[in-house]
């Protein structure tokens, strides 16, 4: 197939750019047979499975906000959901949902649950009925945490733990560990062994000043 186009050859006309092409593309494309025939009968051109769901990770009111000088005391007060704050909200539900939803990282929440236009988390109403809780299904549908900047600190150890921690309450039930209430995220990630630190090297060194000077030595090598 050949595209082409009627040009003005008169020097002396002023010059005019009819470069459409956008039109030229569609005029001049080939379809094949096999496309021809997949878009006769309105099959889909373009397919994803499983879809993606795209799980938010913000620290507490750090949610990103929209808002104008008339909505700006309405959107500090009642900050916009998202899939993480939701999911708090999905855990404290007193029902047989938010029991099987605390037995779940946030990862996995989509696989269940499915983020509705009204921003709840609503169970699935097809696929692959689960026992242990009546009226839920299971589907293939994944779910992606979105990656941090190990620079943003306490953020990314935040998302340490939601892809490590299993049916957290809140921003501060997600910081207890064994009972114990950490002020910050990453000693939350150091008292459930995520992260490692010196101690092991402190253990060695206490080890070592109780053996001979020539394992003394030794363990000065080996370091």
């Amino acid at each position: 197939m050949v595209a082409f186009r009627i040009e003005n050859t008169n020097v002396n006309a002023p010059p005019v750019n009819n470069n459409n092409e956008i039109t030229l593309y569609q005029i001049g494309r080939y379809i094949s047979s096999n496309e021809a025939v997949w878009r006769t009968f309105g099959f889909q051109i373009h397919e994803r499975d499983p879809a993606v769901i795209h799980l938010a990770v913000h620290l507490e009111n750090g949610q990103r906000a929209f808002f104008t000088n008339e909505t700006v005391i309405d959107c500090a007060i009642n900050p916009p959901k998202t899939t993480l704050t939701e999911f708090f909200v999905l855990c404290n539900r007193a029902d047989a949902f938010g029991a099987f939803a605390r037995k779940l990282l946030y990862s996995e929440v989509p696989q269940y649950f499915t983020w509705a236009q009204t921003k709840i988390w609503m169970p699935h109403k097809q696929g692959t009925p689960i026992e242990a809780c009546s009226g839920l299904f299971k589907s293939k549908i994944l779910g992606r945490v979105f990656t941090v900047n190990p620079r943003q600190t306490e953020c990314f150890y935040l998302r340490l733990l939601l892809v490590n921690v299993t049916g957290p309450l809140s921003f501060q039930d997600i910081r207890k560990v064994n009972g114990q209430q950490y002020l910050t995220y990453k000693d939350a990630c150091l008292a459930l062994g995520l992260l490692e630190d010196d101690n092991q090297w402190d253990c060695m060194l206490t080890e070592a000043g109780l053996r001979t000077v020539q394992q003394y030595k030794f363990v000065y090598y080996t370091l």
